[in-house]
């Protein structure tokens, strides 16, 4: 299968006084492209054909292990070199669209390179596609956008265009904070929990909102540089140390969840992931929406100790609701957003291992074809094309 429509756009250094993009340009130099696809779930006969184990509840053990791997694979081979990232800028983004007046949750992957030159941007973003729809996970179909306007919709273009407002668009974030022992203090990072069907709260939480929902998952590989390693290291210890020494009943468990999580960050987080989670309602984003979703990435189905799970973070103001929005619409993850407690972990509040992104970048598995009271859309519906000035880019559609 070929790649479909793909959306080339110059950076904003490069011939911007006669290539105006509809939704402006990103930052840089160089090109940027971008394709779409809707995630078709497959019926759960064919589901079903490719199970190795007997039953069913091997089955989603199987299509997690596969989701797991297609993540995993998105990173560098061998032990990469302190930042040595890919010069190409390889990213994804699962996204889910809810409009209101249709039946359907639309699944969508969109996809990201860069290149130097136009000549090279396309063979980048050829060569992506392939990698992606070769070892997608076979749970799903993958079915490209085949004009811009289907791209635009697809890619939920739209519904970014009319988010203006600081109420429109919110960051669902690991916890963080200053834990204080009373002569201590010490940097909290909270972590990503689930089970293998807590993401059924957010397809459900989506498919039932009464306005436009756009949610997204950004996914980019990273790695370490040697601050932050450094960094990782001496928390690591640190914690390790205020938990063995912690009394206090509302102190301590939240120490030793720090010393475990610190442990398992300077272990995991070799071959990291920048990982990214937003929700986008332009007629204004209800504050059940993201604290959903948020349970369904934290979710705890054991009775341990209380411990740190995640916040929801906004945007100040129109002009970092502009920021955010460029970067939603570039495929470009922000670390900076929201209040940054520790400037060494900027980076590594937002990453995390192959393991805990497939909590994130998560792909339904119902028993079926669809869940209770969800419905995920089985084909592009081509939308009609809209006359308000939005004009393709002379470089783009392949």
């Amino acid at each position: 299968m070929d790649i479909g429509w793909l959306e080339i756009t110059p950076g904003r250094q490069e011939n911007w006084e006669t290539l105006e993009p509809a939704f402006g340009q990103p930052a840089g130099d160089g090109w940027h492209a971008q394709f779409a696809s809707l995630i078709r779930v497959r019926p759960m006969d064919q589901r079903a054909k490719r199970k190795w184990g007997f039953n069913l509840g091997a089955l989603l053990d199987e299509a997690i292990e596969r989701q797991r791997l297609f993540i995993q694979s998105r990173h560098f081979s061998g032990v990469p070199e302190m930042g040595d990232e890919p010069p190409e800028r390889r990213t994804i983004a699962l996204r889910a669209i809810h409009h209101p007046q249709a039946e359907r949750l639309q699944l969508v992957l969109v996809a990201k390179v860069w290149g130097a030159t136009l000549e090279a941007v396309r063979q980048a973003a050829t060569d992506h596609w392939h990698e992606i729809h070769s070892t997608f996970p076979t749970d799903y179909e993958l079915i490209p956008a085949r004009s811009l306007e289907s791209f635009y919709n697809l890619a939920g273009w739209r519904i970014l265009q009319d988010a203006a407002q600081p109420n429109t668009i919110a960051e669902i974030q690991r916890y963080e904070n200053v834990l204080n022992t009373g002569s201590d203090k010490m940097y909290l990072l909270g972590a990503w929990k689930y089970t293998n069907t807590s993401n059924e709260q957010t397809w459900r939480t989506l498919q039932g909102a009464d306005r436009r929902i756009l949610y997204n998952v950004t996914l980019r590989p990273t790695v370490l540089d040697e601050l932050e390693q450094a960094a990782l290291l001496v928390i690591a210890q640190y914690a390790e140390k205020i938990a063995s020494q912690a009394t206090l009943p509302n102190v301590k468990p939240y120490a030793e969840f720090a010393a475990k999580n610190y442990a398992y960050l300077l272990q995991q987080l070799r071959k990291p992931f920048i990982v990214q989670a937003q929700v986008v309602a332009p007629e204004g984003l209800p504050e059940y929406l993201p604290r959903n979703i948020g349970y369904a990435m934290t979710y705890r189905n054991d009775r341990e100790p209380t411990t740190p799970g995640f916040q929801i973070t906004r945007p100040a103001n129109a002009a970092e609701v502009a920021a955010w929005r460029a970067n939603l619409i570039w495929l470009e993850p922000e670390v900076a957003t929201g209040p940054v407690i520790d400037p060494r972990f900027v980076r590594v509040r937002k990453m995390t291992d192959a393991y805990e992104a497939r909590g994130l970048l998560c792909l339904p598995f119902p028993p079926d074809s669809e869940l209770p009271d969800v419905h995920f859309a089985e084909k592009i519906e081509e939308p009609e094309v809209r006359s308000d000035g939005i004009s393709r880019p002379e470089t783009g559609g392949d």
